[in-house]
């Protein structure tokens, strides 16, 4: 479905930048594949990816190709080190601290391990079970400790919210009301 910018839109969420209509065009047809594929949310996808890059602009999107903080531990993966934003359970100050990062060769790789991880890691299994509502969704995303970021969840609904990602879910009547508060 093609990002267009359009006086509705406006209306109903904010307005995209051309920049950010680029960026989401080019993510879209790996995301609706992954949403056919694996029964991920678009939606969720989408604002995650929004988040974790900065709309793509984050040193590590550019430099690694990494939309989503792909961490890795493996010495056979390309990776770089890069400093990042971690919360620990019961402080709310967070702390920056290096991490290893995977490198992909482009984006749909990125978006492909994340699919997987999300698709088959036992730890997502309440997410999954939710795929339908992507608020709920986002919700069980961070209660799994997908981020250490107490608010991600809420963060992810104000994208999705400011920015009508629903729209892209392939049931997207089946959407949580928070969505439309």
């Amino acid at each position: 479905m093609p990002v267009r910018r359009t006086r509705s839109h406006a209306r109903q969420g904010s307005r995209l930048s051309r920049s950010q209509a680029t960026f989401l065009q080019a993510l879209l047809p790996a995301v609706e594949r992954i949403q056919q594929h694996y029964a991920l949310p678009a939606s969720v996808v989408l604002a995650q990816a929004i988040l974790e890059s900065n709309w793509g602009r984050s040193r590590l999107a550019r430099k690694a190709k990494n939309l989503f903080g792909i961490k890795t531990v493996s010495r056979h993966v390309d990776a770089v080190t890069l400093p990042t934003t971690e919360f620990s359970p019961g402080n709310a100050r967070p702390r920056i601290v290096p991490a290893r990062f995977a490198v992909y060769a482009n984006y749909e790789d990125c978006l492909g391990d994340y699919a997987r991880l999300l698709a088959f890691a036992p730890r997502y299994a309440p997410a999954r079970a939710v795929a339908d509502d992507p608020f709920a969704f986002a919700e069980q995303l961070e209660a799994c400790g997908y981020a250490t970021d107490p608010g991600y969840a809420e963060k992810l609904a104000r994208l999705i919210r400011r920015y009508r990602l629903t729209r892209f879910d392939r049931k997207a009547e089946v959407t949580n009301r928070r969505q439309e508060t």
